[in-house]
């Protein structure tokens, strides 16, 4: 679990979890988890004294939420507003490509997909030859190109969600 210094409006300075926010305002003071379903754990004090007993619970509930919650991606889920094409999200094409000493074009979909830890793979779908081109083909491209992406997408949620468990415990 990555930690962060924090001090309090008390001059009290704790680790603190990455998802856990402090709150010091007029007549509010405590700790508020950001996992899930967001939660306030309140000092129940004026002065800071329980600043560490509500650390500790908020530290404690975002460990379980940890253990039964998915990790946060940040992965887009609907296309951008901007995107000129109407493909899923991590699909574009088709792209053109023309081979050396070849008389024609080939079609091919570019799927992107991140990788826990490393960069993200690029992968081509062959669609079709210039000549060959139908829309039976384009939409059995299309088919697959998002079944890559999904499950790459899958298998990174997974990656994550087990490096996030594991720091957890650790």
């Amino acid at each position: 679990m990555k930690l962060r210094d924090c001090t309090t409006a008390f001059g009290h300075t704790f680790s603190v979890p990455t998802n856990i926010q402090r709150i010091d305002h007029k007549h509010t003071h405590g700790w508020q988890l950001r996992f899930g379903r967001w939660q306030f754990f309140a000092d129940h004090s004026n002065d800071g004294s329980g600043s560490e007993k509500a650390l500790h619970l908020a530290t404690e509930e975002l460990r379980k939420r940890m253990m039964k919650l998915p990790a946060p991606t940040g992965l887009r889920v609907a296309s951008n507003q901007n995107k000129s094409s109407d493909l899923p999200v991590g699909v574009s094409g088709p792209i053109e490509r023309s081979r050396p000493r070849r008389n024609f074009i080939q079609y091919y979909f570019q799927v992107t997909f991140p990788v826990v830890g490393e960069k993200p793979v690029n992968r081509s779908v062959y669609i079709a030859t210039e000549n060959t081109m139908t829309q039976e083909r384009y939409d059995s491209a299309l088919s697959k190109a998002v079944a890559i992406r999904e499950a790459g997408v899958r298998r990174f949620k997974l990656g994550t969600t087990k490096a996030m468990r594991a720091g957890a415990l650790g």
